[in-house]
């Protein structure tokens, strides 16, 4: 449980960083920075399976 929610929170952090400057993902997926909305729809699944798991 414990290695779970650290790997939810690294995930978290990501995904978080990513939305904030997408050109973080940018070197991955050929220079064209993907769209902020896919960053924040990860995010929002993140955080619903850290509640879910968590019991918030």
């Amino acid at each position: 449980m414990t290695v779970f929610l650290i790997v939810i929170n690294v995930l978290f952090i990501a995904i978080l960083a990513c939305l904030i400057k997408p050109s973080f993902a940018a070197k991955y997926n050929n220079g064209n920075p993907p769209s902020r909305w896919i960053f924040f729809i990860l995010l929002l699944i993140v955080v619903a399976i850290r509640n879910a798991v968590v019991g918030l």
